[in-house]
């Protein structure tokens, strides 16, 4: 079951998230209704670990987008923003500082559950488009600086799952293009994340562009030469 931290300043929209996501039977709620407090902590609480952070865009508007990261600082967490915005440079925005998805409040409660799911495992959450605009945000805001010892022993199908990353596929449609199966994609991905030295999506979509990977795929062709 995934331990949830909810910040919301409006007490009926906390109710009823709150309420529907404890009903579920695979989230609970952290019982902290004083956002406020929450959100001038300096260290977070021994009793407080959630493994996601469900934040209205609303108090991301009021207190500035640098309350992610500190957020993420603060809990170790992932972040999952939700609002009424669905512009995707509001999501791109979001996920370039470090959330791992937004989700449109005007889709179904269904679709909330299944965002927190998804973000408690790991995976982000938002319009595909999204992910390759946070990349060039992140790309315009962090310089990539490439290390060959990293970057240069990338076979043809590790420099494909990346491509495929930058997209914003899926496993399912990531093994579909390389015509292998799921958990091929799921092993070659521990390995993208052992040799980046990361543990997530996001953190690896990071890391790449940091190392100026993805300038490279930028430059190969679709079917680059195998690499040893």
């Amino acid at each position: 079951m995934i331990a949830v931290l909810l910040l919301e300043s409006d007490p009926w929209r906390y109710r009823g998230i709150r309420g529907f996501l404890n009903d579920s039977g695979k989230v609970r709620v952290i019982e902290e209704p004083d956002f406020a407090r929450i959100l001038t902590l300096q260290s977070a609480p021994n009793d407080s670990q959630p493994g996601v952070i469900l934040l209205s865009h609303r108090l991301v508007v009021d207190y500035g987008i640098s309350l992610i990261p500190h957020l993420k600082d603060l809990f170790g967490s992932d972040v999952l923003i939700y609002g009424d915005h669905e512009s995707l440079n509001v999501t791109a925005q979001l996920l370039a500082v470090g959330a791992s998805g937004y989700f449109a409040s005007t889709t179904t409660p269904e679709d909330l559950l299944e965002a927190v799911v998804a973000v408690g495992r790991g995976k982000l959450w938002g319009p595909r488009d999204t992910v390759a605009l946070m990349a060039r945000r992140i790309a315009e805001r962090k310089p990539g600086v490439r290390r060959p010892e990293i970057v240069d022993g990338l076979s043809r199908d590790d420099l494909t799952i990346l491509r495929c990353l930058k997209e914003g596929l899926t496993n399912k449609e990531i093994a579909s293009r390389l015509s292998v199966a799921e958990v091929t994609v799921k092993a070659r991905l521990t390995r993208l994340y052992k040799r980046f030295g990361v543990t997530r999506r996001l953190q690896l979509l990071s890391a790449i562009i940091r190392e100026g990977v993805l300038d490279s795929l930028e430059s190969e062709s679709e079917t680059p030469a195998d690499k040893p």
